[in-house]
């Protein structure tokens, strides 16, 4: 059966199909999803309209002051991430569950360490001292100060270049590697100019129904 990825439903007449069976192994918050999709194309074909997502991000800064009480733990780079236990392999028989769960004080701890990904610093280069501070103070040594003469990219990334530096004598750009920031927000505590301050993505969603008929088959 072919699945629209949209509405989940199938080329099947009235069924509808998401999670594993249908996309294959993937991660419970993807189920998570495919569920909310699903209801919203469930009531499509019931009723004979069309689903229309409308999402909208902005962007929230976090004070200096207010950064501690949402940022992620403090102990993170002291607490590694473990391997839950498993089944040893002479009893992996059957359909016996093989990855075993973690005793309640190990997972909260685990949960602990989510980086929460919607945060992340961002930096305002006409505010920017180049005193390299942010750079010194970063844990993980995400963040790099180079001229600007050492970043390369494609026709955007040069316009966009272009457009900042025209006129300026010299000019610098701090690099982010997202996969090492472990949002600490010492970047942003550092900076004596607040050139660099943490700030949260949010979105809001909303599901808008337009008559139309949607029948069986995929559209």
């Amino acid at each position: 059966l072919a699945v629209n990825k949209e509405t989940l439903i199938t080329t099947a007449p009235g069924v509808f199909a998401g999670g594993d069976i249908a996309f294959g192994p993937r991660l419970i918050i993807n189920a998570v999803a495919d569920g909310q999709r699903a209801a919203r194309g469930i009531h499509a074909y019931l009723q004979n309209v069309r689903p229309r997502l409308v999402r909208k991000g902005f962007f929230t800064t976090i004070s200096r002051r207010d950064y501690p009480s949402v940022a992620p733990w403090r102990d993170y780079l002291r607490r590694p991430r473990r391997q839950p236990p498993a089944l040893p392999v002479e009893r992996r028989i059957g359909v016996a569950k093989v990855e075993l769960d973690f005793d309640e004080a190990t997972a909260r701890e685990q949960g602990r360490r989510c980086l929460i990904c919607t945060l992340n610093p961002i930096f305002k280069g006409d505010l920017c001292v180049l005193c390299n501070g942010c750079v010194d103070v970063c844990p993980t040594d995400c963040l790099k100060l180079v001229p600007i003469s050492a970043v390369a990219g494609d026709e955007t990334v040069a316009a966009i270049i272009e457009r900042h530096t025209t006129g300026q004598p010299t000019a610098s750009a701090m690099l982010l590697d997202p996969t090492r920031c472990i949002r600490c927000g010492l970047c942003a505590a550092r900076c004596p100019t607040e050139a660099v301050k943490m700030e949260s993505f949010q979105f809001t969603e909303a599901v808008l129904f337009e008559k139309e008929m949607v029948g069986d088959s995929l559209t």
